[in-house]
């Protein structure tokens, strides 16, 4: 703790994972100072505090920050224990302050890596392969991250606001619509804009690759299209009764979902244009927060109550009709839902 202290307070946090990981392994190799469990409560550690210790400044230095975040861990911490330790010795001459109500053990934690470079919200994230992951938010900012040193490798700026995003199946391209219409592939390889087209007259809400070279969008105003990435050639024109922030959703062969929060919800066959079936899947006091299709083509929809906060589920057949329904109280939102292999349904939100 004392040499991570010196070395955060003379040379703030870069590198800070790779140089504390580089002094454990030295260990490893040498003399065992610490048994295995003590080691991984300081890998847990690096990884859990590494966006934290980035934030330091001149008035509220990264090595504070360190012996902050070392006091709240478990009573049992190897890290607390080390930091109290270090206190003893007098060294810290700035107001702090302590959290009484701490877990007494420290178990292992299931954190891999937490990241901090992105200064507006997070509008995507996905996997580009086991050594890579991309995100991107709203101020156009994309990163390319590296999972085994746990670290930035490139970042760029695309302008404009991008409102959505989509990896192709081959994941070699990403597909960003933005609000004025316009559609940009971009080549992950090279982290590069490959092409930009002028698609719709306003706002892009949503994109999907339907296959290597061909994608599905929606504005706005309900005007959906399919075009081809290559020559940006439109192939099917769809205008949905609805408007708003329209998402679109999988569903089976050519069909598609087309919903927004408003309430509204149809699905449509893309190669031919047509509508197979539209509804208002919850009554018009509610939100609709999300739909996910599930197993035997089916449609599970979830919406929350403005007034009693609470969320209804719905369950939908592949021709539209309700088969069971059923409600939650006294949740304020459900973020999101997904079906496990046996059937049931996982959901997460906030009470």
């Amino acid at each position: 703790y004392s040499r991570s202290n010196i070395r955060l307070e003379h040379f703030g946090s870069e590198n800070w994972v790779e140089d504390i990981h580089a002094v454990f392994h030295s260990i490893q190799k040498g003399v065992s100072l610490f048994n295995q469990f003590d080691l991984s409560q300081w890998y847990d550690f690096t990884r859990q505090t590494q966006h934290v210790l980035s934030r330091g400044d001149s008035q509220w230095s990264h090595n504070k920050i360190l012996l902050q975040v070392s006091l709240e861990q478990p009573l049992n911490s190897l890290i607390r224990k080390s930091a109290e330790s270090w206190l003893l010795t007098g060294n810290c001459n700035w107001p702090r302050l302590q959290r009484i109500n701490l877990d007494a053990d420290a178990n292992d934690s299931n954190l891999i890596a937490s990241y901090d470079r992105h200064s507006s919200n997070i509008t995507m994230a996905c996997k580009l392969n086991k050594n890579l992951i991309i995100t991107y938010s709203e101020n156009g900012k994309l990163i390319v991250w590296g999972t085994e040193k746990m670290g930035p490798k490139l970042e760029c700026f695309f302008p404009g606001v991008q409102k959505c995003c989509n990896q192709s199946q081959n994941g070699e391209e990403l597909c960003f619509g933005d609000d004025n219409g316009n559609i940009t592939l971009i080549d992950i390889n090279v982290i590069e804009k490959l092409r930009t087209k002028k698609i719709h007259k306003n706002e892009v809400c949503d994109c999907v690759f339907i296959n290597e070279d061909t994608v599905l969008s929606c504005d706005r105003l309900g005007y959906a299209c399919v075009f081809t990435l290559r020559e940006f050639k439109i192939t099917q024109h769809i205008k949905l009764d609805f408007q708003g922030e329209i998402k679109i959703e999988k569903f089976y062969g050519d069909n598609y979902i087309f919903w927004s929060e408003e309430n509204y919800l149809s699905v449509w066959n893309i190669l031919t244009g047509t509508c197979v079936f539209q509804l208002m899947p919850h009554s018009k006091d509610t939100t609709l927060i999300g739909i996910k299709k599930i197993q035997n083509n089916q449609i599970l929809s979830w919406s929350i109550n403005a007034y009693s906060s609470d969320t209804k589920w719905k369950i939908w057949a592949s021709t539209g009709d309700l088969l069971s329904e059923f409600q939650e109280p006294e949740y304020k939102s459900i973020d999101g839902a997904v079906q496990t292999p046996d059937g049931n349904i996982f959901s997460y939100g906030f009470q």
